[in-house]
């Protein structure tokens, strides 16, 4: 029964860092048990996590990872549901990569120590190749995303939405603003 409290409890963390202590305190139950059940219900496919980028390989293990379900459509929050969508649909690319060309492609996310963010960075062994920013609705550049922009040269940087009707631009910064359907049209999906 825990598992299944787990279950009604994890669609409103998408997007969010992975707290298994904040999961034990909201189920009551120990760290290894939280553990052992969202392991489970990550091999069964209800839900994958994104780890941090990083290039020390330590602290990508030590650093919580945030969490995405694989049926987004049981997520309330409109602007957690489309984020979801998009790591969804950015996991599909990697695994596309690997599968069809032998790439070793992998989904993060950067988050700073002064918790600035970049929703998605895309790795091709280890090295960022884009960075996806999700606005669910707004087609106005992201200060943040701008900002971190130095941390990641020579990359492409795209902020996605979903407002019908506005056109796509390339931001002064060089960021691309553009639909999910035409950013997922560009990459082949």
């Amino acid at each position: 029964s825990q598992i299944e409290v787990l279950m009604t409890v994890l669609p409103s963390r998408v997007g969010s860092l992975l707290s298994l202590n904040s999961l034990r305190e909201d189920l009551n139950c120990s760290h290894d048990s939280v553990k052992k059940w969202t392991l489970i219900l990550e091999n069964l496919y209800f839900h994958f996590r994104v780890t941090p980028y990083t290039t020390n390989k330590l602290n990508e293990i030590k650093k919580e990872p945030k969490i995405f379900l694989w049926d987004w459509s049981i997520i309330e929050d409109p602007g957690a549901k489309f984020e979801n969508f998009v790591a969804s649909m950015l996991l599909k690319f990697c695994h596309l990569r690997e599968d069809a060309y032998g790439e070793s492609f992998s989904l993060h996310f950067f988050r700073a120590k002064d918790r600035r963010e970049i929703d998605f960075i895309v790795c091709n062994k280890g090295k960022p190749v884009m960075a996806i920013e999700c606005k669910s609705g707004s087609t106005t550049v992201a200060k943040s995303l701008v900002s971190l922009m130095p941390h990641f040269p020579n990359i492409p940087f795209f902020q996605v939405h979903n407002s019908r009707g506005s056109a796509p631009y390339q931001h002064k910064s060089g960021i691309k603003i553009q639909h999910i359907d035409i950013f997922l049209n560009s990459l082949g999906l």
